[in-house]
């Protein structure tokens, strides 16, 4: 199977929210299987659509997650907002705090903040927020910014754990609390 079929049937098991355990244990071999491979049998996708799917499953396999973070880091400019958001979220639920990620992330998130969609701000700036990641303020503002931007678009739970975010790292961003109000 390739790095595809691979974080389909991850993504799958999440959503059915099926925890199989001895099935989880060789999906997770086949992902670091995918992960390591020098061919690149696993793409930015794929990698994001894991970590969520271990995420969401409430999995923490501290080897996959190593994986996955040293294989996101080295092809971060191939990821898409949704895949930035989607990783920095698995990582912050499993409370795995790998700053060499979180770093590129933060940085490649910043150049595309504008971008992303509500739900992409809002899970990214409350992936760094929950983390206490306040080192990260210029992604934060980046990510504020791109929030005024777009204020009509967000349902009322983004609008409130984003502003939760950026209250956190951010303490008083008047521009936000403009656009909110």
């Amino acid at each position: 199977m390739n790095g595809q079929g691979v974080a389909n049937i991850a993504w799958s098991l999440a959503r059915l929210r099926y925890r199989d355990r001895p099935f989880i244990d060789d999906l997770t071999q086949a992902s670091i299987a995918k992960c390591t491979r020098r061919d690149a049998a696993i793409g930015a996708q794929e990698l994001a659509n894991t970590a969520w799917a271990f995420a969401a499953l409430h999995v923490f396999h501290e080897p996959l997650l190593e994986v996955i973070s040293t294989t996101a880091t080295s092809r971060i400019s191939e990821f898409r907002p949704q895949h930035l958001a989607n990783t920095v979220w698995a990582f912050a639920v499993l409370e795995y705090p790998d700053e060499p990620l979180l770093a590129v992330i933060a940085a490649e998130a910043s150049n595309k903040a504008e971008e992303f969609t509500p739900q992409g701000i809002e899970n990214t700036a409350w992936a760094f927020a929950s983390m206490a990641l306040y080192n990260h303020r210029p992604l934060i503002e980046a990510l504020s910014a791109a929030a005024s931007a777009k204020i009509s678009e967000f349902t009322p739970g983004e609008l409130a754990n984003t502003a939760w975010a950026v209250a956190t790292i951010l303490v008083n961003d008047m521009p936000f609390c403009t656009s909110i109000s």
